[in-house]
This record gives structure tokens, C-alpha cells and sequence, in this order.
């Protein structure tokens, strides 16, 4: 699944705009999951594939927090 986020406004801090949008992310993709479930989270950028990716390892999805990423 292919996920892009827009650029944040100028007066918006841009930690609180990715945690924002990572918690949504989180909370729509766990949403009817049991909370033994196990996930993961991978993100990569799609403009640089060079750079390196960032990963969650596998955990209770109630476990899964932005605060986390």
C-alpha cells in the first residue's frame, strides 16, 4: 500500500504533523484487529530509494503507537 502525505503548512510544527497523520494511519489499518494481533509498520521513501528504511518490528496491535514511530 502506497500512503502519501502532502507537505505540512509553513506555521505547523512537522513532528506534530507526522504524528498526526502516522496515528491516523495506525488507528485506520488496526481498526478491526484483535488486540493479540500482531503488526508491523515498514515506511520508505518512494522519492529516494537510496535512503534507508524505517521499521517497527511486530507487536500487539495495542502496542502500536505513534509515539512508537
Amino acid at each position: 500500500m502506497l500512503i502519501k502525505f502532502g507537505p505540512p503548512s509553513k506555521e505547523y510544527d512537522p513532528v506534530v504533523y507526522i504524528k498526526e497523520r502516522i496515528t491516523a494511519l495506525t488507528n485506520y489499518l488496526i481498526d478491526d484487529m484483535r488486540d493479540r494481533n500482531l503488526v508491523g509498520l515498514r515506511i520508505r521513501n518512494t522519492e529516494n530509494v537510496q535512503d534507508k528504511l524505517l521499521g517497527i518490528s511486530f507487536r500487539r496491535r495495542d502496542q502500536l503507537k505513534s509515539d512508537v514511530v
